[in-house]
């Protein structure tokens, strides 16, 4: 992606380019831009086809932001009318357009015995399968061109048998030495009554739950059909040859970048069923007619959700969750700077 930056509105006046295009290492982020030549307080834009570029109001990739992906032109940054957000024109003050990263401390819950959850009969093949799944995880951030991805910084097992099988759907805190700062505290457990997770919104800067249990229907492998080979990039399910253990896989990858949503502020989602075009249609025709069925939003139910290989986050979804990790609401450093090439 290229991204020419204007002084002036319509594309005139002192500019500015940031070329954040080819190999991970050759992407350009604009810390400040003040130490750029050209439009240092920009008020319009073009943008390039491919990726997505994250505008912020202060130094650092903070303060309010503006979204984007795909090509734009928008002729006045402060006119929501012409792509742009009320009160951004001038206010562009840094430029990001690698991802961040986000450390996930997990914590898998045994039961006092020492039984994994979901059936894992040991701790590699878990920490195979958790390598797995952020994997999927970060394959759908890449797709939908979110500037998020994920790995786990630390993995504890504690037994518990109140969290091994969660009896009520609700939240409950955990114990705050579960928890660590600058990172999202993940909780894997066996069963969630009446859930497969939890994240309900708002809880941005607590945990989520993420319930193991299709793991367990699932982990009656043949040899070779396990986790155990190597993984890679963009086909990570390739050597996975059990539909049962790929549907678990999917599954559970879809429930935790759900409930991340979640903990980043996004509401749930209803699908488009074909009552809700009709219903619409009684009060706008026009509308209705450019809307299609669609059940691939990330933040529909898993019950009523589409498939993960074909799911899906809005614009408006990226900028909200965005916008929660450049102004930290609850917790200070969930998001970080740095991040490792091949993530990107």
């Amino acid at each position: 992606m290229t991204i020419r930056l204007f002084q002036d509105p319509s594309f005139t006046g002192a500019r500015t380019v940031i070329t954040g295009v080819g190999a991970a290492e050759d992407l350009v982020d604009a810390a400040d831009l003040k130490d750029f030549n050209g439009g240092r307080k920009p008020s319009s834009l073009r943008t390039s086809s491919g990726d997505a570029a994250l505008l912020c109001s202060k130094p650092d990739w903070k303060g309010e932001i503006m979204y984007l992906r795909n090509q734009r032109n928008i002729r006045d940054l402060g006119d929501p009318a012409t792509g742009g957000r009320r009160g951004f024109r001038n206010a562009v003050r840094s430029v990001r357009v690698r991802p961040f990263l986000i450390a996930m401390n997990i914590t898998i819950v045994t039961g006092s015995d020492g039984t994994l959850p979901g059936g894992w009969e040991d701790r590699t093949q878990a920490e195979r399968d958790m390598d797995l799944l952020i994997v999927l995880m970060n394959d759908f951030f890449r797709r939908e061109r979110c500037l998020i991805r994920v790995k786990w910084s630390d993995i504890t097992y504690r037994p518990s048998e109140e969290y091994f099988n969660v009896s009520i759907r609700e939240y409950r805190p955990v114990p705050a030495k579960w928890k660590k700062p600058k990172s999202v505290d993940v909780v894997l457990v066996n069963r969630i009554a009446n859930a497969i997770g939890v994240g309900s919104f708002p809880w941005h800067g607590k945990h989520v739950l993420v319930a193991m249990e299709r793991m367990a229907a699932a982990l009656e492998r043949a040899p070779g059909t396990g986790p155990g080979t190597i993984y890679r990039p963009g086909n990570p399910l390739r050597e996975v040859r059990d539909p049962r253990l790929v549907d678990a896989f999917l599954g559970i990858s879809r429930t935790w970048v759900h409930e991340l949503g979640h903990y980043w502020g996004l509401r749930h989602q209803d699908p488009i069923t074909q009552d809700t075009i009709d219903a619409v249609a009684r009060i706008n025709p026009s509308l209705a007619a450019a809307m299609r069925t669609s059940d691939s939003n990330i933040m529909i139910q898993s019950g009523k959700a589409g498939p993960f290989s074909v799911a899906t986050m809005t614009s408006s979804q990226l900028n909200e969750v965005h916008q929660v990790l450049a102004r930290n609401l609850s917790r200070k450093g969930d998001r970080q700077e740095t991040i490792p090439d091949g993530l990107v």
